[in-house]
Order: C-alpha cells, then structure tokens, then sequence
C-alpha cells in the first residue's frame, strides 16, 4: 500500500467517524430541543390553566361564603343556600371542560374564552343575588 492510498484511506475513515459522530449529535440536539420544547409549552399550559382555575374557585368559594353569611343573617335577598342550586349541585362551578370531556376537541383558546365566559356569568350571578353582602372593594383575585 502507498503512502497516499494509506492517507486516502485514513480520510475515508475519518469522514465516516465524523459523519457518525454529527448524525449522533444532531439527534442528541434535536431530542433535547423536542424535550425543551414540550416541557416549556407543558408549563405554560399548567400555568395558564392553574390560573383560570385558581380564579373560578375562589368566585365559587365567595359565592358559598355569601350565601352562608345571608343564610346566618337570614337576609331576604337570597334564597339560602339549602335552595341554591349551585350549593346543592356544586359541580355546576366547575369549569365547563370538567363538565363536557368533548371540549377537549376545541381548541386552547376556545376553552379559554368558553371558561371564561362561564365564570363571568356565575360572578355576574354572586352580584345579583348577593350584591348587599359584598364589600365596597370586590374581593377577586387579581387576574395579573
């Protein structure tokens, strides 16, 4: 063997190992990306949801607070918790993906708005039938 064909051949090698070694950290780099990714969205995700979440249970723990404290002073504004439905069937404040398992079909921003809109409605409800119990200052939780 020549002494060129022996460099030939050592290029040749060469090249495989260092083609083997970019494929194995190019999907070591793509894996840790697809791994970055995920988990990034995934606390997004948690955090956004958690904070719907923590928002509709406290409007559905102050409704209950409000409709304990007329039940105590026997205000006739209210028809008392034994009479409220949302008392007696609290499952009617959870949130609307908890209620429809298909919702999980729409689309984030869909079940957002959709969540949304029933939470404003049961707050809008707290006012109405509890409105003379309430604080000057509402107590919600900042939405920050």
């Amino acid at each position: 063997m020549t002494h060129n064909q022996s460099q030939e051949d050592e290029f040749q090698v060469s090249a495989r190992d260092f083609s083997k070694l970019t494929d194995i950290h190019h999907k070591s780099g793509y894996k840790e990306g697809i791994s970055d990714g995920r988990e990034q969205k995934f606390q997004e995700g948690f955090d956004a949801g958690f904070q719907d979440g923590f928002q509709h249970a406290f409007l559905v723990g102050k409704y209950k607070a409000l409709a304990w404290v007329a039940e105590q002073k026997g205000s006739s504004g209210s028809s008392g918790s034994n009479t409220d439905l949302l008392l007696k069937n609290p499952q009617l404040g959870h949130c609307q993906i908890c209620l429809d398992e298909s919702l999980l079909e729409k689309n984030l921003l869909e079940l957002v708005k959709l969540n949304s809109t029933h939470t404003q409605k049961v707050h809008e409800r707290v006012k109405e039938k509890y409105g003379e119990l309430l604080p000057e200052k509402d107590l919600s939780p900042d939405k920050d």
